[in-house]
C-alpha cells in the first residue's frame, strides 16, 4: 500500500446499538470527513465467500456488505478479505471501503488478526489506511480503526465498528512501501526434475462474475480487491486442477497480491499453499506474475507434506484473464 499522512484521530464514543457520525473540518486547503459507526452486515451473499477447509485450518476470500448512512446520505459498507485461519484463529489482508451510490468512493487498506475464544467467538481490531478513492473522494488520503465481532460461523454476520478520518483534495501519492518485482521474484531456487519435486504447467483463468475488484484514483489508476481463478493442467504426477485465490492491490497493473494455491490431483490427494508475490504490467498487452509457495496442508497422500516453490506466469489482459502458468514445488 502506498504511503499514507497519518491524520489525528478524534475518537468518538459508539454506542451498542447502531450509530452514526459524520464531522467536515477545513485544513490547509484539504477538507476532512469524519466517520464513526457501528453497523452488522449480515451473511455473505450469495458468489461472495470462497473457502477450503482442511483439518482445522481454513483458507479462501470473502466478501460482506452493509448499508449506513454517511452525513443523510446512503452508503455501501464493504469488506473483501483474504484469510488463513487454524482453529478460528489468524491472518487476514484484504480492504474496507465506502461506496456512494453516484460512484464515490474511498478504499483502505485492512489487515490484521482474528482471535477466537473458548466460547467460539471470534474478534478482532486494527488500524486502516485510505488507498484513495472517486469522485469527489480522488486523491483522498486518512486512517483509522476497525473493530469486527463474529459469533457465527465463517461467512456469518459479523459486527464492524468503524472510526475513520478521510483528507480529501489531497495531492495525489503514488509511493508503495512494498518491494517491487525482479527477474527472480519468490523463486525458491527449485530445479526442475530433481526428486521430490512437483512440476505443473497450467493455464488459469475466470469467470468474471467470480472476480471482486474495485477501480479507483486517478485514470482509475488503482485496481483493488478479490480474484479467483482456476484450471486444469499436466504435471510429472498427473493431471493436477489448479485453483488460485486472494486479494490484489496494482498501481497502474502492477502490486502484490497475498493469496492461496490449491493443487487437487483427484481422489482427495490435495496440496494447499499459501501464495505470496507481486505482479508487473510491462505493456498494455503482457503482464508478469511471480510469487512463492509454501506448503501449509494437504490431504490423502499430501497429508504430511510441507515445502516451497515458486510460480512464474504471464498474461495478456487485467485480473481473472487467462494466464499461462508454470508451478515448481518442492514437497518434503
Amino acid at each position: 500500500m502506498r504511503t499514507l499522512a497519518r491524520l489525528a484521530l478524534s475518537l468518538l464514543t459508539v454506542a451498542a446499538a447502531p450509530h452514526l457520525a459524520a464531522q467536515h473540518a477545513a485544513k490547509d486547503g484539504a477538507e476532512a470527513l469524519h466517520v464513526s459507526f457501528v453497523t452488522n452486515t449480515g451473511a455473505a451473499a450469495p458468489g461472495d465467500t470462497t473457502f477450503f477447509t482442511f483439518g482445522n485450518t481454513q483458507v479462501g476470500v470473502g466478501r460482506l456488505t452493509s448499508q449506513v448512512q454517511v452525513a443523510g446520505e446512503a452508503v455501501t459498507f464493504e469488506v473483501m478479505v483474504a484469510l488463513e485461519y487454524v482453529n478460528g484463529s489468524g491472518p487476514f489482508s484484504g480492504f474496507v471501503s465506502l461506496l456512494w451510490p453516484n460512484g464515490d468512493a474511498v478504499a483502505c487498506s485492512y489487515e490484521g488478526i482474528v482471535v477466537r475464544d473458548a466460547a467460539g467467538n471470534s474478534s478482532w481490531s486494527t488500524g486502516v489506511h485510505v488507498i484513495d478513492g472517486s469522485g469527489r473522494f480522488q486523491g483522498s488520503s486518512g486512517s483509522g480503526t476497525v473493530a469486527g465481532f463474529r459469533d457465527v460461523a465463517l461467512g456469518g454476520s459479523v459486527q464492524y465498528t468503524v472510526d475513520l478520518a478521510i483528507r480529501t483534495n489531497a495531492a495525489r501519492d503514488t509511493q508503495r512501501n512494498e518491494p517491487q518485482g525482479s527477474a527472480n521474484g519468490g523463486r525458491s531456487g527449485i530445479e526442475q526434475g530433481r526428486a521430490g519435486d512437483l512440476s505443473i504447467e497450467v493455464v488459469l483463468a475466470g469467470d468474471p462474475a467470480e472476480q471482486r475488484t474495485r477501480r479507483i484514483g486517478f485514470d482509475d489508476s488503482i485496481r483493488y480487491g478479490l480474484f479467483r481463478i482456476s484450471g486444469t493442467g499436466t504435471s510429472n504426477a498427473g493431471p493436477v486442477h489448479v485453483s488460485a485465490l486472494g486479494t490484489v492491490d496494482y498501481l497502474d497493473g502492477s502490486g502484490p497480491f497475498w493469496a492461496f494455491q490449491v493443487l487437487d490431483f483427484g481422489g482427495n490427494n490435495v496440496v494447499y499453499c499459501r501464495y505470496r508475490g507481486h505482479t508487473d504490467q510491462l505493456s498494455t498487452e503482457a503482464t508478469r506474475i511471480i510469487g512463492r509457495l509454501d506448503v501449509i496442508g494437504g490431504t490423502g497422500t499430501f497429508a504430511t507434506a510441507r515445502g516451497t516453490g515458486s510460480v512464474e506466469a504471464r498474461r495478456g489482459g487485467i485480473v481473472g484473464t487467462t494466464q499461462i502458468t508454470a508451478i515448481r514445488l518442492r514437497l518434503r
